[in-house]
C-alpha cells in the first residue's frame, strides 16, 4: 500500500493521485471539501502564472498542532545557499479562540529574517568577489 506522504511535485498531478482513491475512502472526512479547496487554489495560482513555482508536498509537517488546514513553506531555489525554508505558516481556525471567547478563522505565517540576511550577505560577498577579478 502506498503512503500519501510519498506524494510530492506538480500540484495537479498530486491532486489527481489523491482523487484516484488509492489513499482514502471516497467518503473519508472532509476529503471532498479539501479537494474542492485545492482545485480552487491551484486554479488561482495558475491564473496568476505561479503554479510552476509550487511543489505540492504531502509529507510537509510544521510541527505545531494548532494548524487546522493547509500549511506552507517557502524555500529558496537559488542553489547558491542551502538554508531550508525562509518562511512558513498555514491555516489555524482554533488558535485565536484559545486566548479569547471567540473562534476566529485565521491564516498566518512567519518570515526568517536572519535567514534572509544570511542570503543577502552571501550574495553581496559573491558580488564583491566577482568585481575584484
Amino acid at each position: 500500500m502506498q503512503r500519501i506522504t510519498s506524494l510530492r511535485g506538480d500540484p495537479w498531478k498530486v491532486l489527481e493521485e489523491i482523487k484516484s482513491g488509492k489513499y482514502f475512502a471516497k467518503e473519508a472526512g472532509n476529503l471532498k471539501e479539501t479537494i474542492v479547496e485545492m482545485e480552487k487554489l491551484f486554479t488561482y495560482l495558475g491564473a496568476m502564472k505561479r503554479l510552476d513555482k509550487i511543489s505540492f508536498d504531502q509529507s510537509l509537517a510544521r510541527g505545531l498542532d494548532y494548524y487546522t488546514g493547509m500549511i506552507y513553506e517557502i524555500v529558496l531555489t537559488d542553489k547558491t545557499t542551502e538554508l531550508g525554508s525562509i518562511s512558513g505558516g498555514g491555516r489555524y481556525d482554533n488558535l485565536i479562540g484559545m486566548f479569547c471567547q471567540h473562534q476566529i478563522p485565521a491564516t498566518g505565517g512567519s518570515l526568517g529574517i536572519e535567514r534572509l540576511f544570511t542570503i543577502l550577505e552571501s550574495k553581496f560577498k559573491n558580488k564583491v568577489k566577482q568585481n575584484e577579478c
